[in-house]
């Protein structure tokens, strides 16, 4: 079977400095194909990429156990009416010597949220991405109304009446 091939998007990510981080995890992402995504992906489908290093868990029990409890993060987290981003990479970038003593479902908790908690905060980056994108928009929009010509007077909002000023 062989190595499993990785597409430049997520080849992309794994070079690219995380976009939100905490004490041990990285989190990339991109949200379209403007930001270099090469191969679409269904709406609402996302593409979970992870990099976990030998280095830092030795043993493949534990960074399957980790990858597992990722996928699985990833797949609960709640984004509502959110858009969820296409393409993400989550980087195990510091492991603490006392996970090796540590029980594993101590350590699957511990993993979790703390892989919750960044998932939040990338949800907070999106809706504030996608609230500032809404904005310019709609600037944009009323810009060029106001350039064709367009009567700027403001309206009256329990009359439906224009107010002049």
């Amino acid at each position: 079977m062989g190595r499993q091939r990785v597409d430049a998007s997520l080849a992309a990510l794994a070079r690219r400095r995380a976009d939100v981080s905490s004490a041990h995890f990285g989190l990339a992402f991109m949200m379209t194909e403007a930001d270099g995504v090469v191969a679409s992906v269904p709406h609402g489908k996302g593409r979970l990429g992870m990099s976990v290093p030998k280095r830092q868990l030795k043993l493949a029990v534990d960074r399957n156990a980790l990858k597992r409890v990722a996928r699985e993060a990833w797949r609960l987290a709640p984004w509502d009416e959110l858009p969820r981003p296409q393409v993400v990479m989550v980087k195990l970038r510091r492991s603490e010597p006392q996970w090796k003593t540590t029980g594993r479902a101590a350590l699957k908790k511990a993993w979790r949220a703390e892989l919750d908690e960044l998932i939040s905060r990338l949800r907070r980056r999106v809706q504030s991405q996608t609230q500032s994108q809404a904005n310019m928009q709609a600037d944009a929009a009323a810009q060029a109304g106001a350039a064709a010509g367009g009567d700027t007077a403001p309206m009256n909002p329990q009359a439906g009446e224009r107010r002049d000023a």
